[in-house]
């Protein structure tokens, strides 16, 4: 849960870029990252609405392997998509072009 909230201020962040802001489209690596994101937030809160229902006599159908592997599987795209580095390789674009002060605190930490 936590790293799919604090995708929000970075969000915010780039859509103020001045170079290159952020706009939703096919052709900007960070639209696969923060779609993976918002996705996070509509599978959480379908987890959590059927544990929650299914323990208050709702949803008495659902099994509750349903909402852990929805979970689990979410998790797992999250991980590989969510890396700065793999979404923009996925789109063959270098990273520094992408997300530039990241690229810029690495070198600095070498």
């Amino acid at each position: 849960l936590w790293y799919t909230v604090s995708g929000v201020p970075l969000f915010l962040k780039e859509r103020r870029r001045e170079e290159r802001p952020f706009a939703w489209s096919a052709d900007d690596p960070r639209t696969l990252y923060f779609g993976v994101l918002a996705s996070n937030y509509l599978v959480q809160a379908a987890g959590i609405a059927l544990c929650v229902g299914r323990r208050f006599g709702g949803f008495a159908w659902v099994n509750f392997e349903l909402p852990a592997s929805l979970s689990c599987s979410q998790l797992v795209a999250t991980i590989f998509l969510c890396s700065k580095w793999h979404t923009a390789k996925i789109y063959g674009v270098p990273p520094e072009e992408v997300w530039p002060e990241e690229a810029a605190a690495s070198r600095r930490s070498r």
